[in-house]
């Protein structure tokens, strides 16, 4: 199929980066997380976990810990940094996402996450931004093929997709020739 007929995704930032060494005859944006593709796939939004100064400052109960653009791959979920402490907004939103993640329909998710997410979505609406799992979100309910639409694509680290990317990656899957789901056995939950 040739190299530019492939896309490699994995979960995580550092097994995409990891890929990205082994000099596999691909372009760079060929291999990544697919957070990075959704991102890309969706036009480079501006991504709201960046941006929450007027956020923390209309809402300092439920204030949140900014992401720093430079610990970002293309919109992907930074993690958890252990040494910043959590603000109070932090866990709320850490619920919600997981939640969605998850595809939890709405009237299943706690009421302080169902309350904070009215809000957070008012906040993103007026201030045209995307959070992370709006990527997924988005990109499962537009984005019917991989970018680039590639003719094969290796899913990799499967075990740890949640729901909600497990069925992105297979959405994009069904459009290409071949799909492939790679995943370690021993780590299922």
């Amino acid at each position: 199929f040739g190299p530019n007929s492939l896309l490699v995704t994995s979960f995580s930032r550092a097994t995409a980066a990891e890929l990205a060494d082994r000099e596999l005859p691909l372009d760079a944006d060929r291999i990544g997380t697919l957070h990075s593709f959704c991102f890309r796939a969706l036009g480079k939004p501006t991504i709201a976990e960046v941006h929450v100064k007027e956020w923390n400052r209309e809402n300092p109960r439920l204030a949140l810990t900014p992401v720093s653009r430079k610990t970002k791959l293309d919109g992907e979920d930074a993690g958890d940094d252990l040494d910043v402490p959590l603000r109070p907004g932090d866990r709320v939103l850490q619920q919600l996402n997981r939640c969605r993640a998850l595809m939890l329909p709405r009237e299943d998710w706690p009421t302080a996450v169902r309350a904070f997410s009215s809000k957070w979505n008012r906040y993103k609406s007026a201030n045209r931004l995307l959070d992370v799992c709006d990527l997924g979100e988005r990109s499962l309910r537009d984005v019917a093929a991989a970018p680039n639409r590639p003719a094969v694509i290796v899913a990799d680290e499967a075990q740890d997709l949640t729901p909600l990317l497990a069925a992105l990656v297979r959405r994009w899957g069904a459009h290409a020739d071949y799909f492939i789901m790679a995943g370690d056995d021993d780590q299922l939950v």
